[in-house]
This record gives structure tokens, C-alpha cells and sequence, in this order.
């Protein structure tokens, strides 16, 4: 990763009350596309786990590479479960819904920087979302009020 990205970053954060989530998120992934669209990115947790930091610095890895950009929309097979024996091992790039705009876009020594969410979903819900598109599948995830972190979530597709 140093030569790929030689200031990169996991930040952990812990919850301030035990029903909030922990928060891991890159810090200096945006340093891949040399200030055009420029992305950083953050994993919600139920706890504190280091399987969040080795998905991080993988999706990061991923992003570095040009020929796979990740954007909103974008799904990302990570190979194994996200925690534990969760069911979800894809991760979907989407807009920071949990902290909205504010925390989307932030500029940094002139750069604007774009800070997406990585949800974690199934292999049928990314297939879904090939099929049907972003907003159905985000349709389809906010429509039954899931609790998008629970490692025992069902797949929704």
C-alpha cells in the first residue's frame, strides 16, 4: 500500500454511546486520482473489529488502480463475509446517508474530496442492483427498514 499510497490511513472511531456504531474510514485515499475525483471512504461497524481495517485497506488498493474507479453505485466483492459469518460479502458505494450532505463533501488544501458510505450487502442484492439499477436496490433496502450493519441481516434479493 506504501507505494500506492504512502500517507493512507484507517481512522477508527469509537461510539460515543453503546448503541452508536463504530466508524472506520480512510484518510488519504483520495491521494489515487492526484486530486480529480477525489474519493475517501467509511465502513459502519457493530463493533470493533479488525476485519474493517483489512477491508478498508482492500478497497482502497481497488480504488488505486484506474481501472477500478469506484463511484456511487459501484459494488465491490470483498470474498468473504464483511464480519463474522455475516451473509453480506459485497460492500455498496453509496452516498453517506447516516451523517447526509455535510459530511459528503469536504475540501482539503484545495481538493474537494467526495466521502462515501460502504454498505455492506449480499451477493443476490449487488446482482439485484446490476439488474434493477442503484436507486432499486436502495429503494429496496430503505423500504424494509433494515438495520444495514447487523452482521445477521437476511439478504433482501
Amino acid at each position: 500500500m506504501a507505494g500506492h499510497l504512502p500517507e493512507f490511513r484507517i481512522r477508527r472511531i469509537e461510539p460515543k454511546k453503546r448503541s452508536d456504531p463504530w466508524v472506520y474510514a480512510t484518510v488519504g485515499a483520495w491521494q489515487a486520482t492526484d486530486g480529480a475525483d477525489s474519493k475517501e471512504f467509511f465502513l459502519l461497524s457493530p463493533a470493533q473489529t479488525p476485519e474493517q481495517v483489512e477491508t478498508l485497506v482492500m478497497v482502497a488498493y481497488f480504488h488505486a488502480d484506474p481501472k477500478h474507479r469506484l463511484k456511487i453505485g459501484s459494488t465491490v466483492n470483498i470474498g468473504r463475509p464483511w464480519m463474522g459469518d455475516a451473509q453480506a460479502d459485497h460492500l455498496l458505494v453509496s452516498l453517506p446517508y447516516p451523517y447526509g450532505p455535510i459530511l459528503e463533501h469536504c475540501d482539503a488544501d484545495g481538493t474537494h474530496i467526495q466521502v462515501l458510505w460502504l454498505v455492506p450487502i449480499t451477493a443476490s442484492e449487488a446482482a439485484y442492483r446490476r439488474a434493477h439499477g442503484l436507486e432499486a436496490l436502495e429503494q429496496l433496502l430503505e423500504n424494509d427498514g433494515v438495520d444495514m450493519i447487523s452482521p445477521r441481516r437476511p439478504s433482501l434479493a
